[in-house]
């Protein structure tokens, strides 16, 4: 059996979610990624000589990894400004420090009143 890379699966998963378009259900997608033996005694090792969990440690490059993958295609910066809009729409604010929070304090996507 072959196995997929981590960025293809979390392709799949974007188009698939990209796909299916709004349907005016709250659409969630649960994405769990297991460290092998190294990386767990790693974040172990971290999480005693810091005081922050090694979920913080394994979670601190995701909004920067997500920012990075997004503007990477037409396709990315498309999704992330349809999500942006909807957010936006609904009164919400994006959470600080996320991907799309990224997306807009670095200037790739504007904001217009």
């Amino acid at each position: 059996m072959a196995q997929k890379k981590k960025s293809d699966l979390a392709s799949e998963i974007l188009a698939k979610a990209s796909s299916r378009g709004t349907t005016g259900d709250d659409m969630h997608i649960a994405l769990s990624i297991r460290p092998g033996n190294k990386i767990s005694a790693l974040l172990e090792i971290l999480a005693r000589l810091t005081s922050k969990s090694p979920a913080e440690h394994a979670s601190d490059g995701i909004p920067e990894s997500l920012f990075l993958y997004l503007v990477s295609s037409e396709e990315g910066l498309e999704l992330a400004a349809r999500q942006i809009s909807e957010i936006l729409q609904r009164g919400e604010a994006l959470q600080e420090g996320s991907a799309l929070d990224l997306m807009v304090r670095r200037g790739v996507i504007e904001i217009r009143g």
